[in-house]
């Protein structure tokens, strides 16, 4: 997948498992700081990962396009320019308008199935 205008990818942590290849399916997780390095969002604090295909487009671009080559333990971080990300369209009303935003991304497993269990363990707990 081609490296879009307005994302910066660098390597944290070197992961030692298998790489996210597109069609795969990735299991995530992610926290998202604000430009002074205030955490806005985290699937760690929702108390579950984030489930994708690799390769597909998201709501985030920046995940898509970050996740590729990935190994299972790597962590990255992704630093997304405002046009990458909610603009003035303000979809989450939790973030200013045209905000540059950092992700900490840790990719946990690589599978080729869809896992709905992990979503239900998330309900139970709630």
């Amino acid at each position: 997948m081609k490296l879009l205008k307005g994302l910066k990818i660098k390597q944290v942590r070197a992961g030692t498992g298998d790489v996210a290849e597109p069609g795969k399916v990735a299991l995530i997780h992610y926290d998202c700081y604000l430009p002074r390095g205030e955490k806005c969002e985290s699937s760690r604090d929702r108390g579950f990962p984030v489930q994708l295909i690799v390769g597909q487009r998201l709501t985030y671009p920046a995940l898509a396009c970050a996740i590729p080559g990935m190994a299972v333990g790597e962590v990255r971080m992704v630093k997304v320019s405002p046009n990458l990300t909610y603009r003035e369209r303000k979809q989450n009303p939790d973030l200013p308008p045209n905000v540059a935003l950092t992700y900490e991304i840790e990719l946990i497993s690589i599978s080729d199935q869809w896992d709905n269990s992990i979503y239900r363990a998330s309900d139970e707990a709630s």
